[in-house]
């Protein structure tokens, strides 16, 4: 069995080829499928930064992990399409792959701000909280995962603190997959802690991303004076973080 890193975006090897043979029938119409497909063929790799960790031999791919982030300041990351075929369960593979990703996102200089992902009780109790994982709300057992990398804050209150500062204006610009976790994840969560995950939804799809994948030209970004994206538009319709609710809005989505 061979442990490797594929950086999505490299020319293409017998990991990315294992890899691709994974999930190129995966829900073909289910957009995260349809995301992990062209992130792996590297046609994202111009706005996104995506790592995939994978444990395969001669006969296919049997566990996957990937971490991704935009290729911008400040960027937020996100974790997850951590899956062991059933036939390769109880092996081991998902501790080791597990490791030989820490072993690369805790000693490389181009990390996002934190790692953010949703997981069930029973995996974060096997696998993730012994590399730094956390609820974002301590008093829940399971659901949203925030791990701070380089110098963020411990907490996920904490760090919502120092990425949500004030501005009196915020810049309305075309949506792109690059700041898709500072949306999906990072303002999903934090709506969800101030008890606002309501007003996140907007439309026929639960994620920004599936907007993002099936009808782009209906989705917009709002992007603090700091360069931190605040808020997502659709149609025209706006969800910002509270924070931000009086700032005046400069339309350049164009």
């Amino acid at each position: 069995m061979k442990f490797e890193k594929y950086f999505a975006g490299q020319l293409p090897n017998d990991a990315y080829h294992a890899l691709w043979n994974m999930v190129k029938d995966d829900k073909p119409e289910v957009a995260y499928a349809e995301t992990i497909r062209r992130r792996v063929k590297g046609e994202l790799a111009d706005l996104c930064v995506d790592n995939y960790y994978i444990a395969y031999d001669e006969n296919g791919c049997y566990n996957r992990l990937w971490s991704g982030w935009g290729r911008h300041k400040d960027a937020i990351g996100n974790f997850g399409h951590f899956l062991t075929l059933p036939e390769a369960r109880g092996k081991g593979l998902g501790d080791h792959v597990l490791k030989v990703w820490a072993s690369d996102i805790l000693t490389r200089g181009d990390v996002p701000l934190a790692l953010f992902c949703t997981a069930e009780p029973e995996i974060i109790d096997r696998f993730y909280r012994k590399y730094g994982f956390r609820e974002i709300d301590p008093t829940k057992h399971g659901g949203y995962l925030y791990r701070p990398l380089g110098n963020s804050p411990e907490t996920f209150t904490e760090f919502c603190a120092k990425y949500y500062q004030p501005s009196k204006t915020l810049i309305h610009k075309r949506g792109s997959l690059e700041y898709r976790h500072e949306l999906d994840c990072l303002l999903r969560f934090a709506m969800s802690m101030i008890g606002k995950g309501d007003d996140f939804f907007m439309g026929e799809y639960e994620f920004v991303e599936e907007y993002l994948i099936f009808c782009p030209d209906r989705v917009g970004m709002l992007f603090a004076e700091d360069g931190h994206c605040v808020g997502w538009s659709l149609d025209g319709n706006i969800v910002v973080h509270p924070l931000y609710k009086d700032s005046e809005i400069i339309n350049c989505i164009y």
